[in-house]
């Protein structure tokens, strides 16, 4: 019997650039029958029938299906949708399945060898990690100074293909403290 792992996600966009992708909660699944056609790709909620939409239920599902996201004025596009796979040993072919492997080992579904990460650094982008969310190296000046007509300073935690781990799930019985470069 194959386990599949299955999760709702958000995913911000710019400019045709998967900027990250949020996975709250990982399930495991052995029916497959529903979810065969979404294996290996996001597909935003939309899009799935009500059989999948079942499927894919966790915790956090009533919020995630019935999201309301208005993408007007917004610097990233935001969509929510399902991405699920089996096969943790093949490398990553996308944004999507790079963040969802990353929170994979975060959730502590599998342990560190136990997932091929091969293709990661290639599938992201650096992006500058702000208290606004992801935004693109080069459009940080420009949001910068946007942010002043909000009187809301743009701060930028760091620029790096990787957010930081407590921003996407903070595992139990760990404590986590931040170090000022």
């Amino acid at each position: 019997m194959t386990t599949t792992y299955i999760s709702l996600g958000i995913r911000k966009t710019r400019n045709n650039t998967v900027l990250d992708v949020y996975y709250p909660e990982i399930s495991t699944t052995t029916n497959t029958t529903d979810i065969t056609a979404l294996l290996n790709t996001f597909t935003t909620v939309d899009d799935l029938t009500p059989n999948q939409k079942l499927a894919c239920s966790n915790q956090y599902s009533d919020h995630l299906l019935n999201l309301s996201i208005n993408n007007n004025h917004t610097y990233a596009q935001t969509t929510v949708g399902v991405y699920c796979c089996t096969d943790l040993s093949q490398p990553i072919q996308s944004v999507e399945e790079a963040y969802f492997k990353l929170q994979l080992l975060s959730q502590r579904h599998c342990k560190p060898h136990e997932c091929c990460l091969d293709g990661l650094f290639g599938q992201l982008a650096n992006i500058a990690w702000t208290n606004q969310g992801p935004i693109l190296v080069e459009d940080i000046e420009r949001e910068r100074i946007k942010s002043y007509e909000t009187n809301t300073p743009l701060q930028v935690s760091h620029v790096d293909k990787f957010p930081y781990l407590i921003n996407y799930h903070v595992p139990a019985g760990t404590p986590i403290k931040r170090t000022q470069a």
